[in-house]
């Protein structure tokens, strides 16, 4: 693929699909177009668990745990 088609097949995906991601980055979604948390239940539950995200950026997964009764949360961010 060359340089110039890769770049025109980029802006198209992203001309097309840049506003449904804003909000996509923390649970219950995964991403954009992906199942979520509540369709998969990777965590379980997490009622009463002490719980550490890595890269927490604005702690809304860790309030989605925390409206189920996560028992400790901690976020770290490194910037």
């Amino acid at each position: 693929m060359q340089k110039e088609e890769i770049i025109k097949t980029n802006k198209t995906y992203w001309n097309e699909n840049a506003d449904l991601w804003f909000g996509t980055t923390a649970l219950p979604t995964y991403g954009v177009k992906f199942v979520t948390e509540d369709d998969l239940h990777l965590f379980g539950d997490v009622s009463d668990k002490k719980m550490l995200e890595i890269c927490c950026g604005s702690g809304h997964s860790l309030k989605y745990h925390a409206d189920r009764n996560a028992a400790e949360l901690w976020g770290v961010e490194a910037r």
